[in-house]
């Protein structure tokens, strides 16, 4: 399946390239040194999944990122608690 051409699909891009731009900026200011270049693929390959190119999975993408922001959570917060006191 080829994906559609058209306004709403470069909508679609614009907006999510620039969601992974901000992502990438606020994960640096308040995560720090986390490894986001990942998420940011994994985000661009949720929107052509979202845009219908074939063989990619919105859920794996989905999941991937979630599981992502789970994990710096976690390791973030305690990490800001230790530093604040210490």
């Amino acid at each position: 399946m080829k994906p559609r051409a058209g306004v709403g699909l470069t909508t679609i891009m614009v907006v999510l390239t620039v969601t992974t731009g901000m992502i990438e900026a606020v994960s640096f200011l308040v995560l720090g040194p986390v490894f986001t270049a990942v998420q940011t693929g994994n985000l661009l390959f949720l929107s052509f999944a979202l845009t219908g190119a074939a063989g990619l999975s919105p859920a794996a993408a989905g999941v991937s990122f979630v599981g992502f922001v789970v994990g710096a959570v976690h390791w973030a917060v305690p990490r800001r608690r230790t530093s604040a006191s210490g």
